[in-house]
């Protein structure tokens, strides 16, 4: 069973990781490494922030309704493995166009992003007992339907998924 606080929590600390990467220089921020990645690190952080704003708003919203939805529906076998191990392999899946950072990204619409994207999460802290307790499911394009508490592990993992890649880009420059 996932413990809905402990990956809450372990968000949280994630965005001040990311606060300070934000303070990076605009070269440091912005370049990319090929290498390891075509998103640049201010990049990756924008997705990060753009896919926790979805689906902090999708579990806002999920409070808010009194039926349960999609109860009996049950997360891919992709899924499932995904959040037992908390391993993302990287290169394999694409991010809906939606959810992909501009390529001309400047500081500003990163900060933005990143201000919104923690205040949603911020929200769904004070919904989390509520969250714990709901049947109702939320599809995700590949690892199918999962409940509220999943979807915390899964912003926690793809957080982390993507924080990984930052150091990496970090440690390459550094080499």
């Amino acid at each position: 069973m996932i413990d809905i606080s402990a990956e809450y929590t372990l968000v949280l600390e994630s965005y001040r990781e990311m606060d300070s990467i934000l303070q990076w220089s605009d070269h440091t921020l912005f370049q990319g490494e090929a290498v390891v990645s075509n998103w640049s690190p201010a990049q990756q952080l924008h997705h990060i922030a753009k896919v926790n704003l979805v689906i902090a708003s999708s579990l806002i919203t999920m409070s808010q309704k009194p039926e349960e939805e999609d109860s009996d529906r049950r997360a891919s076998i992709t899924g499932v493995s995904v959040l037992a191990t908390g391993y993302i392999p990287r290169g394999r899946g694409k991010s809906p166009g939606r959810l992909r950072p501009p390529a001309d990204l400047t500081r500003d619409q990163l900060t933005s992003a990143l201000n919104k994207s923690e205040s949603a999460v911020g929200e769904v802290g004070v919904l989390l007992g509520l969250l714990q307790s709901r049947k109702g499911r939320i599809e995700h394009p590949h690892f199918g339907f999962m409940r509220p508490s999943q979807w915390i592990r899964f912003m926690n993992v793809h957080t982390n998924h993507h924080l990984k890649i930052v150091r990496d880009i970090d440690r390459e420059r550094r080499s």
